[in-house]
């Protein structure tokens, strides 16, 4: 039995009492521990953090992007979402009004920052854009 020496108390003591939750919770992770068994254990650990990572990569990217609304002098009118600086391959992902949607990987640019693929180049530089689909350019410009 305790002696009440080196913090220990006699059972029913203050002392006992209060570390009771910390030895209750250590038993129970002990117990539910031993019940799984270790085929299904680290399946779901893995799991576990392989969305955890996967969750916190698509947050920080959701908030690095930021969307642009364009107008264009031909009435074409488009959102813009930029892929953030640090990201390896830039990409513009362009929504139109129609609701048509393209991915425009980013091309090499002397000034501004060119995105382009097939017959659509979407060229920005500060608040304007040129924009040319199929060969037909319009100038946008975006109050973001």
């Amino acid at each position: 039995m305790p002696d009440g020496k080196n913090g220990s108390g006699p059972r029913g003591s203050p002392l006992a009492l209060a570390r009771l939750p910390s030895i209750l919770a250590a038993a129970t992770i002990a117990e539910t521990s031993c019940r799984l068994e270790p085929t299904m254990y680290f399946p779901r650990l893995g799991l576990a953090i392989v969305l955890g990572v996967a969750s916190s990569f698509l947050a920080l990217q959701a908030a690095s992007a930021k969307d642009f609304q364009y107008e264009c002098e031909d009435g074409t009118e488009l959102t813009a979402t930029f892929s953030p600086p640090e990201q390896a391959h830039g990409v513009a992902d362009l929504v139109f009004a129609d609701g048509k949607k393209v991915a425009l990987p980013q091309a090499v640019s002397a000034d501004g920052g060119r995105y382009t693929k097939d017959d659509i180049e979407f060229w920005i530089k500060g608040s304007s854009a040129t924009l040319t689909i199929a060969g037909k350019t319009t100038n946008c410009e975006t109050a973001d």
